[in-house]
């Protein structure tokens, strides 16, 4: 018996196209892509835990942002 999985895969079906994001995912930031999503200052801030992975704000923003100025100087 011969086993060929190459005939048992089926080509993808309906064309589906899945749209690269080519502006920074955080609210209001219009800069080009770098890493994950997002510009480089961005991808800082959400390493940081200041952006969550959608691009939006916890709730706790203002403290954390306190913080991570406290952390940078």
């Amino acid at each position: 018996m011969e086993k060929d999985t190459a005939k048992k895969v089926a080509p993808p079906k309906g064309g589906k196209v899945v749209e690269i994001v080519q502006s920074c995912q955080a609210e209001s930031c219009k800069k080009k892509v770098e890493k994950i999503g997002f510009c480089n200052e961005h991808f800082l801030w959400f390493k940081a835990g200041l952006i969550k992975k959608d691009g939006t704000y916890p709730k706790d923003f203002d403290k954390k942002y306190i913080q991570y100025m406290r952390k940078a100087a």
